[in-house]
């Protein structure tokens, strides 16, 4: 005997047997009008627009649910890409050192913007060299603006500093 049932994916109603619907709700299995709406049916993934590129992605609900931000990317790329341009660009980066506070812009503030060598003043191409070449040791006293041309002769050691 034949009894009508309504497809559990795509609501198409059709004629299965009636020993069938009455073991599907025993163990409370859906029904399936073909293998198509079956393979359907039991898939756990969503399709959503890749945030950066806007592309579709599929993704299972369950890795969806690990995504701290929400967000979908469609490779590593545009993973790394979005990441870099909202969360790590200015000051949202830890490393991030205002203008105020960084080492070349207090020694042009404190000496002038000038080569203390020469007095060549274009600020953009100016450096500021540390006269002990330690990097980490941003003391004004160790600070030096210098042309490139300076910079390089005190770096290989063509100039010195006199003690």
């Amino acid at each position: 005997m034949l009894g009508e049932v309504t497809c559990d994916n795509c609501g198409k109603t059709y004629l299965k047997e009636n020993r069938l619907i009455n073991e599907n709700r025993r163990l409370g299995s859906k029904n399936y009008c073909s293998m198509d709406c079956h393979r359907q049916g039991k898939t756990t993934a969503i399709t959503k627009n890749c945030a950066h590129c806007g592309q579709e992605v599929n993704r299972r609900l369950a890795e969806y649910a690990k995504s701290q931000s929400g967000h979908v990317f469609c490779s590593r790329s545009c993973a790394v890409a979005h990441n870099n341009s909202v969360h790590r660009s200015y000051d949202n980066n830890p490393n991030f050192v205002t203008g105020e506070g960084s080492y070349r812009h207090r020694a042009l503030k404190h000496y002038g913007a000038r080569c203390s060598v020469c007095g060549y003043d274009v600020v953009e191409a100016l450096e500021v060299h540390h006269r002990n070449g330690n990097r980490q040791d941003n003391r004004m006293e160790n600070l030096d603006v210098l042309c490139p041309t300076h910079h390089k002769e005190y770096g290989v050691g063509l100039r010195k500093y006199s003690e």
